[in-house]
Order: C-alpha cells, then sequence, then structure tokens
C-alpha cells in the first residue's frame, strides 16, 4: 500500500513543464502581459476551488480526487499542446491546470494522514511525521524528473513534451485507482442530513466553532505569508534565468539539481525527533530569505550571475524540502480530525489570495527595475516573517 502511495506521490507531481511553461509561452510569442493574465486566472481558479473541493474529499472519501485531479492534468497538457493555435488554449489550459493543482492540495497530505492513523491501528507503518517526509520527498524527486526529463524533450520538442505529460497524468490516475478509498466517518453521520449541514460543519470545524485547536490558525498565520512569498520566487525564477541567457535545457537542469538538494532536505526532516521540531523550524525558515538574497545577484550581464541564480535556487529547495514536512505535520496535527483536508485547503486558499496579489506586482516592479530587484524586495519580506 505504502509503496502505491508514494509511486503516486511521484506520478502525481511530475509535471514536466513545471519549470518551463514560461519560457514555452514567451517561445511562441506571447508577452509577459498575456502570461501574467493566464497566470492570474490559475490562481483566482485555485482560490474558488480549493476549499470545496476538499470539503468534498473529506465528505465523501479523498481517493475519488485525487484520481480527478490526474485526469486534469492530462487534459491540461493536451489544451498547452494546442497553446499555438490560440491565446484562449492558453486561457483554458491554465484554468484547468488550477483544477488539476487543486483538487489533490491538501487531500493528499490529508489522504496520508488517513492511512498513517489505520496504519497505526493495525501495528504497521511508521508515524505521521516520517510517512509524510517519504510522500513529499517523493513529490520533491518529481521535480527533479521534471526538470532533467523536461529539459531534455524541450530540447527536441516542446509538443512532445507536453504528449508524454499527458501520458503521466493518466498513468497518475491509474495509480490512484489501485488505492484504498478511506471513507471519512463524516460520510455515514451526513446520512439523512440537509446538503448545507456538512458544508456548516465543515467550515465551524476549521473556523474554530467546533473543537478545533486555535494553534492550528496561530501557525497558519506564520505560515501562509512564508509559503506566498516562496511560491512567488520559485515562478520568477523561471523568468529571472531565462533573462540572465540561460537556454531551456539548461533552465530545467539548474532546477533538477536544486531539487536534487530539496529531496534531500524532505527525506532528513522526517528523522527531526518531534520535541525539536519548533526549534528546527525556527533555524530552517532563514533558508527562504537567504535563498532570495543570493538570487537578487544574478543580474543579467554580470559574469557570475548564472552561479547566483542556480546557488539561490539551491538554497531554496533546500528551506522547501525540509521546511514543507515539518510545517505540514504540525498543521496536520492541529487541525480538525474529520476535516484536515479542508483545513489545509483553507490555508492554500489564503495563499492562493497572497499570490494573486503578490505575483503582478512584483511583475510591475520587475520591468521597471528588473527580475533581480524583485528578489531583493522578496528577500526583505521573507526575513520579517522568519523574524
Amino acid at each position: 500500500m505504502w509503496l502505491r502511495l508514494y509511486t503516486y506521490g511521484l506520478l502525481g507531481s511530475l509535471y514536466l513543464d513545471m519549470w518551463l511553461w514560461f519560457v514555452y509561452l514567451l517561445h511562441l510569442g506571447y508577452s509577459p502581459a498575456q502570461i501574467g493574465i493566464a497566470y492570474a486566472v490559475m490562481q483566482a481558479v485555485r482560490f474558488f476551488v480549493d476549499l470545496p473541493s476538499s470539503m468534498l474529499a473529506d465528505r465523501f472519501g479523498q481517493r475519488p480526487v485525487l484520481v480527478a485531479g490526474s485526469v486534469l492534468k492530462c487534459i491540461s497538457s493536451l489544451l498547452f499542446l494546442l497553446a499555438d493555435r490560440g491565446f484562449g488554449f492558453v486561457i483554458a489550459g491554465s484554468a484547468v491546470t488550477a483544477f488539476a493543482l487543486t483538487l489533490p492540495s491538501g487531500v493528499d497530505l490529508s489522504y496520508v494522514r488517513s492511512l498513517s492513523e489505520r496504519s497505526g491501528r493495525t501495528g504497521s507503518g511508521g508515524g505521521l511525521q516520517f510517512r509524510l517526509s517519504r510522500f513529499m520527498s517523493m513529490q520533491t524527486l518529481a521535480s527533479a524528473f521534471a526538470g532533467a526529463i523536461g529539459g531534455a524533450i524541450a530540447t527536441v520538442s516542446f509538443p512532445l513534451l507536453y504528449q508524454t505529460d499527458a501520458a503521466l497524468g493518466l498513468l497518475a490516475a491509474a495509480m490512484a485507482l489501485t488505492l484504498p478509498n478511506v471513507r471519512p466517518p463524516t460520510a455515514e453521520r451526513a446520512a439523512g442530513q440537509p446538503w448545507h449541514a456538512p458544508v456548516t460543519q465543515a467550515l465551524r470545524a476549521v473556523a474554530g466553532g467546533t473543537g478545533a485547536s486555535s494553534g492550528f490558525w496561530r501557525l497558519a498565520a506564520l505560515i501562509i505569508p512564508l509559503w506566498t512569498f516562496s511560491a512567488v520566487a520559485t515562478e520568477y525564477t523561471q523568468a529571472l534565468f531565462q533573462r540572465i541567457g540561460l537556454q531551456p535545457f539548461a533552465i530545467s537542469l539548474a532546477f533538477t539539481l536544486a531539487s536534487g538538494v530539496g529531496w534531500l532536505g524532505t527525506l532528513l526532516s522526517g528523522r527531526v525527533p518531534e520535541q525539536r521540531r519548533t526549534a528546527a523550524l525556527r533555524l530552517l525558515v532563514w533558508l527562504y530569505p537567504i535563498a532570495s538574497a543570493v538570487r537578487a545577484f544574478a543580474i543579467p550581464g554580470r559574469t557570475s550571475a548564472a552561479q547566483a541564480g542556480v546557488a539561490g535556487m539551491g538554497v531554496a529547495r533546500l528551506g522547501t524540502g525540509t521546511c514543507n514536512v515539518l510545517t505540514n505535520t504540525a498543521l496536520l496535527e492541529r487541525a480538525p480530525k474529520e476535516h484536515g483536508a479542508t483545513a489545509l485547503s483553507a490555508a492554500n486558499t489564503l495563499q492562493m489570495a497572497g499570490m494573486m496579489l503578490l505575483f503582478p506586482a512584483l511583475g510591475l516592479v520587475a520591468g521597471e527595475k528588473g527580475i533581480w530587484f524583485a528578489f531583493v524586495l522578496l528577500a526583505g519580506g521573507l526575513a520579517i516573517v522568519a523574524e
């Protein structure tokens, strides 16, 4: 069971265009402004879909949502394959990609918790932090594979890249179908209730009205800005690498190396003793502002620009790899027991709102001052959060 779950974690996160979609659209002749619109559409869809999809998963089961996310991943790849036929395909592909990313978001980690608790009752398996570290390490490993494989394929043909990505989406859906469907207790209790009753109960539980620990939102208030700044920095790194003259394969290789570092960090984080988790987090979050500060030295025309960009991305992935396991473990432990996916999605929804505001604002700054200056601002914001 765990091997199948870890394999799904790898296949479900294997977006071959992960570090090249920005470059691909520029290659087709779309302007940064058009790409910004497509990205805003993607984040808007994620904002509105994240919470409802997780509420459905908490009520009816998480496996169907994981399968649907992988099928939509296939469809989004096919739409981007047609992006050269008009901007409408770019918008449609962005919207479907948002569904593909959002449906499993939070649900997959909550599913790991459900299986971990079931294994605990049967006397098999490790603890939640250990299982999360292994599952999330496969997701990080997917980033490395996506960089290496995607970059090699894109060097030959961008259409082939999206054809392969579509096939991997179907393979991930098939793997998800082999996983057990853990039926949540809320499904039985919802029988005979008005349709809105489970929704009201979930919202009250996540908001803290029915026994949810206030510690979840105290911790989330610190983590959400960290996630927001970090995610935006990762997206802008694609444009940064292109501006300093790296070719698609070199960009993918840079992300591959960085993801390899992140993968090691994810594995090691599973071994952090629970009593030292808070102390470790206070130290490790400083990797985020350091990573952005290093990338700020990647100024086009400087001889050391590529080295600064790659080094900064490596530090960023190390921070993401180690911190994500520890923060998600802490959040899941504080989340309402029967609404874990909903709670994580509520936090993710707030992150999406922050990204919708921050991404275009930094685009204006990057257009006037240069992308490197956007990383100066990101480093300052991350330092404030880490403090």
